[in-house]
């Protein structure tokens, strides 16, 4: 029972982790704390994830779901990322169109003529509303295709396998599809191919740990982890911790330990990265992003006229200190 448990707090812990990220991210209305490799990087590796436990084919449907799952909330904070990413370049254009206007006209001796932004606002709310909805609905259909759940298959190794991964109470259901599924995977599937499953269980623990190396010079380049939402971290920790301490408790003997090995690594082995990228924000938490360098001094005139308007930040849109929620 404890296993079992550890096995359900750990999904508990995966199926938020990801907001308080993308909550963050649309409150500050950008998302230049995160390093685009460490999203990539991510997402691959769930992507592998999902590949491998369906080739080995003696993962329980849960096990396959939230791997599902995991990938839909990795591609919608990815399409996020762009998202703001365009949105904070369209804003610098604009900033420094605004600013070649001005001195045009100080030097025409003409005044100042404004920018009217209300339509670029509407805009881009729809555009963030639209894009917000087409993450949504390929979750929604990706999650609930059918045909996607998978029965342990009766193999030697697949009593081992629902015991590391929960109990066989949950694997009920999507019956007729599952087992068809199952069956496929058992009778049609070569030998090789839980082979290549184990594989890419190591590739995907590999790539885990290179999305928090990436994150990490990130962190570093800019001298500051504002933006980042930390209790994603810690509920990443949470869940890795779970995850791992669950594939522990359940391993009668080595064997089974070894079969879970990729994903054990996967887990136990992102804890210490993420212990270093909250280590990271708490040393960097009185700096300043390099990118929100403070500007030049200005003479009085030069204030007078606001020719040196900073083009890479929004008043109206500041940065917001991190939180921890």
């Amino acid at each position: 029972m404890l296993g079992f448990g550890l096995g359900l707090a750990s999904i508990a812990f995966w199926m938020v982790a990801q907001i308080p990220q993308l909550v963050a991210n649309y409150r500050r209305q950008r998302a230049d704390a995160l390093s685009p490799w460490f999203l990539a990087e991510w997402l691959l590796g769930d992507t592998f994830n999902l590949l491998g436990c369906l080739l080995k084919g003696d993962q329980l449907p849960t096990v396959v779901f939230t791997a599902q799952y995991f990938i839909c909330m990795d591609a919608i904070l990815l399409m996020q990322y762009m998202y703001f990413r365009a949105l904070q370049h369209r804003r610098e254009r604009t900033f420094a169109h605004r600013a070649r206007r001005r001195h045009h006209w100080r030097d025409e001796g003409e005044g100042l003529v404004g920018i009217p932004g209300s339509n670029r606002t509407r805009r881009a709310r729809a555009a963030g509303a639209a894009a917000a909805a087409g993450g949504l609905t390929l979750a929604g259909v990706v999650a609930c295709a059918p045909g996607t759940a998978v029965r342990p298959a009766v193999r030697p190794g697949g009593a081992a396998a629902r015991r590391l991964l929960g109990g066989g109470s949950l694997a009920a259901s999507r019956p007729g599809s599952t087992l068809r599924l199952a069956t496929f995977l058992a009778q049609r599937l070569p030998l090789w191919a839980r082979d290549l499953g184990v594989a890419l269980g190591y590739g995907s623990c590999v790539l885990y740990l290179l999305s928090r190396v990436s994150q990490l010079y990130r962190n570093a380049v800019r001298r500051s982890a504002e933006g980042l939402a930390l209790s994603m971290f810690f509920v990443a920790v949470g869940a890795n911790l779970t995850y791992g301490a669950s594939i522990l408790v359940r391993a009668h003997d080595w064997p089974e330990v070894r079969g879970a090995l990729p994903w054990l690594i996967g887990s136990l082995g992102t804890v210490a990265l993420d212990v270093a990228i909250l280590l990271q924000a708490l040393a960097f938490r009185d700096g300043k992003p390099a990118a929100h360098a403070a500007p030049p001094r200005q003479s009085p005139a030069q204030a007078a006229d606001g020719l040196h308007e900073p083009l890479l930040s929004v008043p109206e849109n500041g940065p917001v200190h991190y939180q921890t929620q």
